[in-house]
């Protein structure tokens, strides 16, 4: 990817499932967060608001 990396946020409560979202979007150069849930997301999103 060309530019500024774009930022993503994970969600998914099965660590299984973030793992293969992050093992197919980290060679693409994307910023990656993760959380297990809707409440972690939103504490993500909250500290992190540039997402």
């Amino acid at each position: 990817m060309r530019g500024i990396p774009p930022k993503i946020l994970i969600v998914d409560d099965n660590p299984e499932n973030r793992a293969v979202f992050r093992n197919m979007l980290s060679p693409l150069g994307a910023e990656l967060s993760e959380a297990g849930d809707g409440r972690d997301s939103f504490r993500n999103w909250y500290k992190n608001n540039e997402l």
